[in-house]
């Protein structure tokens, strides 16, 4: 799993700043489980967040922020 966090302008991701994670995930993690891991890689575990989910990426946007997390899924 690769994270990209950034901040929004005007809704749209701006990459003034931007912080990459990656990680592997165990077989069989669940949606919950993945957003859950992502988000405490990132320090927002307390943090509530609106989840678009497009099949191979989360897209989490953190509330009364203007920030986003990308989760995407690669197979190495």
């Amino acid at each position: 799993m690769h994270l990209e966090y950034t901040d929004t302008f005007g809704g749209d991701p701006n990459y003034a700043w931007v912080t990459r994670k990656s990680t592997e995930i165990p077989k069989g993690f669940t949606e919950n489980s993945i957003i859950r891991l992502a988000k405490a890689m990132l320090g927002l575990s307390d943090v509530p967040c609106d989840i678009d989910d497009h099949g191979d990426t989360i897209t989490l946007y953190p509330i009364d922020q203007n920030t986003v997390v990308f989760i995407t899924f690669s197979e190495d």
